[in-house]
C-alpha cells in the first residue's frame, strides 16, 4: 500500500533512540508508547500533523481506488497551437494506454467566441470525449481507477461547458482529487506540474515526515 510507511529502519539506525512507529495514512501508530493518532484526533494535533493525515488519507483514497481497478494512463498537456505557435490556453486530457479517452472535456459544436472574454464566460454544450492532439502536448504517466472518469464523464454530459469554471482542466483535477491524486486544477500547466510533483512520491513522503516529527 502506497500510503503505509514505518519507521523501523531509522531506529535500528539510530540504536532506538527514535521511536517506532508505523504510518498508515489516515492515522500513525507508535509502537513505543502505543498511541493511535490520526483524522479522528484532529482537534489534538498540530496544524502540520493534520496535514500529514490529510495527505495520508487521501493515500489510502488512491490505494483504496486502485485495488479496485489500475488504468495505467496519460495526462496531456497541450503546449503548440496546430500552427506551431505556442498555446497559453492549453488544454488537459486524461487517455488511457489502450486509448480510451477518460476525460478530455471541451466544447461540442456551436459558433467559436471571437475573444478571450468570450472564451471565458460563455456557456456551450460540452463533451467528455474532445480531441486530445498529443503531438502538441506534454504527458505525465499515472495510474488511475478508470470507472471514476466514467461515472464523472456521465455526470459531464449533462453540463455546459465555460472556460472560466467547467472546463477541461478542472474536470480533470476534479477526477484526480476523486482517485486520491491532489494536484492543483486552476490552468492546464499547473495541472501537469502537480501531477509530476506526485509522481515524485513526495506526497507520500511528506505525509510521514508530517506525522512523524
Amino acid at each position: 500500500m502506497g500510503s503505509s510507511f514505518n519507521s523501523l529502519g531509522m531506529a535500528a539506525v539510530n540504536g532506538g533512540q527514535t521511536s517506532v512507529s508505523v504510518s498508515f495514512g489516515i492515522g500513525s501508530y507508535n509502537m513505543n508508547t502505543r498511541e493511535t493518532n490520526g483524522i479522528w484526533t484532529w482537534g489534538e494535533n498540530s496544524t502540520l500533523e493534520n496535514i500529514g493525515y490529510s495527505l495520508g488519507a487521501l493515500g489510502n483514497v488512491s490505494d483504496i481506488a486502485l485495488a479496485l481497478n489500475n488504468t495505467p494512463s496519460t495526462l496531456y498537456t497541450q503546449t503548440k497551437n496546430p500552427d506551431g505557435t505556442f498555446d497559453g490556453i492549453s488544454h488537459s486530457g486524461i487517455e488511457s494506454n489502450t486509448g480510451e479517452t477518460l476525460m478530455s472535456y471541451g466544447p461540442n459544436g456551436g459558433a467559436a467566441p471571437t475573444s478571450k472574454v468570450g472564451f471565458l464566460t460563455r456557456f456551450r454544450t460540452s463533451t467528455a470525449d474532445y480531441d486530445i492532439l498529443k503531438n502538441l502536448s506534454l504527458s505525465q504517466s499515472l495510474n488511475v481507477n478508470k470507472h471514476i472518469f466514467t461515472a464523472l464523464k456521465s455526470l459531464g454530459g449533462n453540463l455546459p461547458y465555460q472556460g472560466f469554471s467547467i472546463n477541461c482542466v478542472n474536470m480533470s483535477s476534479l477526477g484526480l482529487w476523486l482517485n486520491g491524486i491532489p494536484n492543483i486544477g486552476i490552468h492546464p500547466f499547473l495541472l501537469y506540474v502537480s501531477i509530476g510533483v506526485y509522481n515524485t512520491g513526495l506526497y507520500n513522503m511528506l505525509s510521514y515526515q508530517l506525522i512523524n516529527r
